[in-house]
């Protein structure tokens, strides 16, 4: 479901209209919605109580910690490339970090517990 964050990207890069880029924006809302409750379920039902708050903050540090660089990394490379090609990209690895999560086996491995 985080796949769908990058559909204001793509939008972007595509040069469409505002109506699309909101629709766009929207769908990528839902679908952030969708697996951040997801997470936060597995989460809860799959870690031992005693350690959900060291988990947590140990997931919440990586998250943070990505921004700031991901920031750092597309403000380096916007001079030497076009608005479009970072836009794709940055699309693209979006998608791509997506798929490669759904690789792990232990993924497919998670189920709800009752």
């Amino acid at each position: 479901a985080g796949a769908g964050l990058a559909l204001p990207l793509t939008g972007l890069a595509l040069g469409l209209p505002l109506p699309w880029l909101l629709l766009c924006t929207v769908a990528a809302g839902i679908t952030l919605d969708i697996a951040a409750v997801t997470w936060v379920t597995a989460f809860q039902q799959h870690v031992p109580e005693d350690e959900l708050g060291r988990m947590s903050s140990f997931n919440q540090v990586g998250e943070r910690l990505a921004i700031p660089l991901g920031y750092l990394v597309v403000a380096l490379i916007s001079p030497v490339f076009s608005d479009r090609s970072v836009l794709l990209v940055c699309a693209g690895i979006i998608v791509v970090s997506c798929a490669l999560n759904l690789c792990v086996r232990d993924v497919h491995r998670v189920r709800r517990l009752p």
